[in-house]
């Protein structure tokens, strides 16, 4: 009989392929606070699954229920596929209303002082892959030579989808030289983890004097630059890898002045 802990390592193992690592490991955690483990994974039903629940929003925020819910959503409809249950039992989870977090990009003075920065090697590839690629951590730090390209870069994103990122000028300038190199070898050296790479990014906003210095926010000056220039909205889309438009339409969001200039119409 199938515990339901063989039922979570048996889902996670059956689709590595089609999550991210740091989901993978996101989803394992979560999973592995549902009650009866060690007994027949046949047994959570939806009244074990709203008790969970239930326990979970004493502690939580909805934010982080709501990934344990994913998580749960991503078991429940393996196991009807696998015959494990025959009523997706995380249709009992309770649905949860989240506010969307606006994007944090730089503001023009962080970005000026962040690009004036003095940098080399691959502390100077990685901002640029940030700022003029708008890649995240983990994708930067597992490019290999042959996604180099002559104008383009060929980026492994989230769920193992492949999008192409134009390489811009500022970007090329500082690509490492791949002549000789062998395709599938890492382009800087070796698989760099998202905790070196974050650290480093840190110590670039500590000599900048930039506070909350992340390779996300490079990402989302990125998008929000884009967007302000007019970048099409399925354009910038197909640029961040993100699998739904609702995702991308974040950046929709009007500015400050935008709210100010349009208000100032009405007395002028």
């Amino acid at each position: 009989m199938m515990t339901l802990r063989d039922a979570i390592a048996t889902c996670l193992a059956d689709t590595r392929t089609q999550l991210a690592t740091r989901s993978l490991d996101s989803y394992r955690q979560d999973l592995s606070r549902l009650p009866g483990q060690l007994e027949p994974a046949k047994r959570l039903d939806g009244g074990r699954v709203r008790s969970h629940f239930a326990r979970l929003s004493a502690t939580l925020e909805p934010a982080t229920l709501a990934h344990h819910r994913a998580a749960l959503k991503h078991l429940g409809v393996w196991g009807l596929g696998a015959g494990v249950w025959a009523a997706n039992p995380a249709e009992q989870a309770p649905r949860l209303r989240v506010s969307r977090r606006l994007p944090r990009p730089f503001d023009a003075r962080e970005i000026a002082a962040l690009l004036a920065l003095p940098l080399s090697g691959v502390d100077a590839t990685f901002r640029a892959l940030f700022a003029y690629a708008g890649l995240r951590v983990s994708e930067a730090g597992a490019l290999r030579v042959g996604h180099v390209g002559a104008d383009m870069l060929r980026v492994l994103g989230k769920g193992s989808r492949e999008r192409l990122v134009p390489i811009l000028p500022e970007l090329r300038a500082v690509l490492p030289a791949t002549a000789g190199m062998i395709p599938s070898a890492y382009l800087f050296g070796h698989r760099w983890r998202r905790e070196r790479i974050e650290e480093r990014v840190r110590a670039w906003g500590e000599a900048a004097g930039v506070a909350h210095c992340t390779p996300h926010r490079f990402r989302h000056w990125y998008a929000s630059e884009l967007r302000r220039r007019g970048a099409d909205l399925r354009v910038l889309q197909e640029l961040l890898g993100h699998a739904s438009l609702a995702t991308t339409q974040v950046y929709l969001g009007v500015s400050q002045d935008d709210l100010l200039a349009a208000a100032r119409r009405l007395s002028a």
